[in-house]
């Protein structure tokens, strides 16, 4: 009986906490890249660096990849992103595709790199893109970058452009050959 009275005196305390938001002990999110071309999946490997802590007026890039500050808006920058993965060393988190598909878990915020490591036969790598963790809450993005064909498309050119060569030789002297006629006059 007195487990009884205690436990219902306990439940009492504790109702006026029932309404907290609960929070989360850690802010992390989570980086899911995918790639495919068409409907078939394409296989290889990726590695992850974190380039960038946030900082409000965008990231402050870590002293492996130069130190300094990227803005917000310059954070996507095609340019930048093949810049820092010239710098790219070891320290990286590599995963292989794995049915097209590598993800990223339990990441802190902030700007990463993300480079294609190997390929598929019959691929061209991706491009290095950057990807940003925003700073509020838990966040999962995902990248869903282009795969391109390592074959060559055909053209529809002609294959010999030496006849476009050879056209245009003769097409200059006959033009020299008409002035030099309108000069004799």
């Amino acid at each position: 009986m007195f487990r009884r009275v205690w436990a219902g005196v306990l439940a009492v305390m504790l109702l006026p906490f029932l309404g907290l938001r609960v929070m989360a002990a850690e802010e992390t999110g989570s980086i899911r890249v995918t790639m495919q071309r068409g409907e078939k999946t394409v296989d290889g490997a990726v590695t992850l660096y974190r380039v960038g802590e946030p900082i409000p007026e965008g990231y402050r890039l870590s002293a492996d990849f130069g130190g300094g500050i990227v803005r917000e808006e310059d954070a996507q920058s095609p340019h930048l992103a093949q810049w820092l993965a010239q710098m790219a060393g070891e320290q990286g988190i590599s995963r292989s595709l794995e049915d097209g598909t590598a993800e990223f878990n339990r990441l802190e915020h902030g700007l990463y790199l993300l480079v294609q490591t190997e390929t598929e036969d019959g691929y061209q790598a991706v491009k290095p893109f950057l990807v940003e963790l925003p700073c509020q809450g838990q966040w999962n993005v995902q990248a869903y970058p282009k795969t391109q064909s390592a074959e060559i498309p055909a053209t529809g050119q002609s294959p010999l452009p030496i006849l476009g060569g050879i056209g245009m030789v003769l097409s200059s002297i006959g033009l020299a050959l008409c002035a030099g006629k309108g000069r004799k006059k």
